[in-house]
């Protein structure tokens, strides 16, 4: 399928602001022990694993054996060294309704493997300060 370059700049042109270099450094360090077990604890139980199985009650209860590989994982994202299979989901559809009988009456839901999670509430939370900032000087609508 060809891509139009116009097209796309228009898709993705769509009122995100930019961030800036300060922060995008902070994206740039290593992730450290502290952040990945922060990562952990907003972690809420009881939520589906992706294809690879591993919820994260899994890591919580081998987390002393697995959390220097964990983190490894979790600075390979950051270098950008991501698998296919890591950066995919499972599309599932939830009936809204216990009757369903219309596509209207699903809802999709994509579900992740836990590092992914992991990984983007540890950039996440890099970046609520810069958003708080950044979002507080806006006028509301």
């Amino acid at each position: 399928m060809q891509v139009h370059e116009d097209r796309m700049r228009h898709t993705t042109n769509c009122g995100l602001k930019t961030i800036s270099s300060a922060a995008n450094k902070v994206l740039e360090e290593s992730i450290t022990m502290e952040e990945l077990l922060k990562a952990e604890k907003q972690g809420k139980p009881n939520k589906a694993p992706g294809q690879d199985g591993i919820c994260l009650e899994l890591i919580n209860k081998t987390r002393e054996m697995t959390k220097y590989e964990l983190l490894e994982v979790m600075n390979m994202y950051r270098d950008e060294i991501i698998s296919d299979e890591q950066n995919q989901g499972i599309l599932v559809c939830l009936a809204k309704n216990p009757d369903p009988t219309r596509i209207e009456d699903y809802r999709p839901l994509t579900l992740m493997n836990t590092d992914y999670k992991l990984f983007t509430r540890i950039i996440t939370n890099r970046l609520r300060p810069w958003l708080a900032r950044h979002t507080a000087a806006e006028p509301a609508l």
